[in-house]
């Protein structure tokens, strides 16, 4: 089993394990701002434009960085499968 490829099969599990907690937060932010979006929609009342523009923000973000951690794990298991094959 090729060591370097073991190493950066962690390395990328790592870092996917990062981009899945950066995916949460954004998620949790978006839920928050989730009724001044609401506002928004129903073109209800004063909204804060800033907040609804930072939910769209962190709604897009989350999926971006939860799709880029499923891509990292994917890379990793390839790595690793591949690092195993060797041995």
């Amino acid at each position: 089993m090729s060591t370097e490829k073991i190493a950066l099969a962690e390395r990328l599990e790592k870092r996917a394990k990062k981009e899945r907690e950066i995916a949460t937060n954004n998620f949790v932010v978006a839920q928050l701002l989730d009724p001044e979006f609401a506002k928004f929609e129903a073109r209800e009342g004063p909204y804060n434009i800033y907040a609804v523009r930072m939910a769209v923000d962190h709604r897009n973000s989350a999926k971006k960085d939860a799709a880029f951690a499923d891509d990292l794990e994917d890379a990793a298991a390839t790595i690793r499968a591949f690092a195993q094959g060797e041995a």
